[in-house]
């Protein structure tokens, strides 16, 4: 898995590649944490890239959605693609996330 965060005030955009799953989900973790003790608030993620997600990526991004609850913010995903959109009905966690085709109108909703 691949991971780029770019920081913008109290938002965090992470751009995530490959695969989310139990071998990967610390790094993805680590670098949220870090943020969160920056002061971080929102997180935008973006998962055009992701090709794959198990049950640990599943539950890293419950996690990161009630950290961001716990501080009053959000979380949104942006660029789901088909597969992980699968995944996410078929578990009903697409009930749970605000989904952005556009990462301009995913931090915009934020504001």
């Amino acid at each position: 898995m691949k991971i780029n965060f770019e920081d913008h005030h109290k938002i965090a955009i992470a751009s995530i590649a490959g695969e989310l799953n139990a071998d990967s989900v610390d790094a993805l973790r680590r670098g949220v944490s870090d943020r969160m003790e920056r002061g971080t608030r929102d997180f935008v993620l973006i998962l055009n890239e992701l090709v794959q997600i198990d049950s640990a990526g599943l539950e890293c991004l419950l996690w990161i959605q009630d950290c961001t609850a716990d501080r009053k913010g959000q979380t949104r995903l942006v660029g789901v693609p088909e597969v992980i959109s699968t995944i996410l009905r078929i578990t009903r966690l697409d009930r749970l996330f605000d989904r952005y085709d556009d990462v301009t109108d995913a931090v915009r909703s934020l504001r």
